[in-house]
């Protein structure tokens, strides 16, 4: 089979797991709708995520013909809704539980109760990936077209989100915490609120940690972060009215029900997050006892451990051989072959990516992704193949002025180091996805959805960005 590219960053394998779970036990949604799939993990922090070729044009456009149904995009918004209603109560419940000397038997449920939260917000999270506008732009467009020459920048701008997203709102809070002296109890809140922004975090005192040194750090530079916060606000305010002006000259319903898909998704995919990547941080004194009774450390039992492999230990005792455990430290392969799952290790693993997926033409020198946020910088690569925090700290001490940040895609725990950049480039994402909307927050230029750029590129490289037209040249 060909396999084409859908995502790319290190996870582990607890939430590689969880994110293959959907495609073989919670297929009925057409963003589930897959058989064939690979992902992997090495140790040299190479990794993907790939659908057989011909599954993932068709799912595409399966997606797509599903959103140009428009009583589907509220019905979807309003199911968001509940989870997220139901990620709050699970919160309010486990925060109360001392889990310090609790058993096998008595966590066990608890234990389903997370895994089961994150399963479902991660099924259902799909329902926002990019493919929701396969052919809602080219309606949109063609609406452009009738009363505009400029189409490329008049969409542009009516498709940016004019809402406020959680990246603002975190940032808003973030300044009124700077403003005075913060508690520890001030920061557990701000935690509790924005989780998806301290994800691969295994302890509470490294969570307290990162907190307070970025708090230190910006109490540092506060008119600046005030100033820019100001700008981010009155840019927004501007769009806002000139989306108005725009769309009361295209005059079409059509348009204003179709751009909730622009609008809305892009903000939906940052307020489930935490329901897969944040309620981790949330859960740490569960899960510090859960692999405590298990002798390993909360990194090695999330990294290592499938899920059904963690299940069967509350259930049973029953761990993984070592030699597994170590193999996988080399390298791991998740597969849906036909709607199983299987899971490969060490050497066969790699031998099977050798087989199947690196077929990489290093003699490419231009690549065409989507324009996410308008402009044109020439830089050096400034490649984060990872986005745990130690990752993101490293690049944020050593990132210099006017490099352009290259990765897999984004995660809210980057947006510091993505401010940093002249440009942004990732091989996931579209016009709604998480990079694309802190990008424009910024105005920072930036091009997502080159598949596989990261193999491609590497530190150093020069490059030209130019987000008008989504194109990428290694010069």
């Amino acid at each position: 089979m060909d396999f084409g590219f859908e995502w790319g960053e290190p996870v582990p394998l607890c939430l590689q797991d969880i994110f293959l779970y959907s495609f073989v036990e919670d297929n009925d949604f057409p963003w589930n709708d897959v058989s064939n799939s690979i992902s992997f993990v090495t140790k040299h922090h190479s990794s993907g995520g790939y659908i057989e070729e011909n599954e993932l044009r068709s799912r595409g456009r399966k997606i797509g013909r599903f959103f140009l149904d428009k009583k589907n995009i509220p019905w979807l918004l309003e199911n968001y809704d509940k989870i997220m209603a139901e990620l709050n109560v699970y919160l309010n419940k486990i925060e109360k539980i001392d889990f310090s000397e609790m058993t096998k038997v008595e966590i066990k449920k608890h234990y389903k109760e997370f895994i089961g939260l994150r399963n479902k917000t991660l099924s259902w999270y799909r329902g926002t990936r990019h493919e929701a506008e396969y052919f809602i732009e080219k309606i949109i467009r063609d609406e452009i077209a009738k009363h505009y020459e400029n189409v490329d920048e008049v969409f542009s701008i009516i498709t940016a989100s004019p809402y406020p997203d959680p990246i603002g709102e975190e940032q808003a809070d973030w300044l009124k915490l700077l403003e005075k002296e913060a508690t520890k109890e001030d920061f557990q809140k701000h935690i509790r609120k924005y989780s998806m922004f301290y994800t691969n975090i295994f302890s509470k005192e490294e969570l307290y940690a990162t907190i307070k040194e970025r708090y230190e750090k910006n109490k540092l530079k506060i008119a600046k972060i005030k100033r820019e916060k100001q700008e981010s606000e009155k840019k927004r305010k501007k769009l806002a009215e000139k989306q108005k002006e725009i769309l009361s000259k295209i005059n079409s319903k059509d348009v204003e029900d179709y751009l909730v898909i622009f609008h809305r998704f892009g903000e939906y995919r940052f307020r489930l997050k935490p329901g897969y990547a944040g309620i981790e941080a949330l859960s740490l004194d569960m899960l510090t006892r859960v692999a405590d009774l298990a002798n390993m450390s909360l990194h090695d039992f999330f990294d290592l451990m499938t899920v059904k492999e963690s299940l069967e230990f509350l259930k049973t005792g029953a761990l993984p051989d070592n030699k597994v455990l170590e193999d996988r430290k080399i390298a791991r392969v998740h597969l849906i072959r036909d709607k199983k799952q299987y899971t490969l290790q060490g050497q066969e693993a790699i031998d099977f990516l050798n087989k199947t997926i690196f077929k990489i033409d290093t003699n490419i020198t231009e690549f065409k992704g989507t324009p996410a946020c308008p402009g044109k910088v020439v830089g050096k690569v400034k490649l984060v193949l990872s986005n745990t925090m130690e990752e993101v700290n490293k690049a944020l001490e050593e990132f210099e002025e006017g490099q352009i940040l290259v990765t897999h895609n984004t995660q809210p725990n980057m947006v510091p180091l993505m401010t940093k950049a002249a440009a942004i480039v990732t091989a996931q994402g579209g016009i709604t996805s998480h990079s694309a909307v802190v990008a424009r927050e910024f105005q920072i230029p930036c091009v997502v959805g080159i598949e596989s750029v990261t193999m491609f590129l590497k530190e150093g490289d020069m490059i030209e960005v130019d987000a008008e037209k989504g194109l990428v040249k290694k010069l």
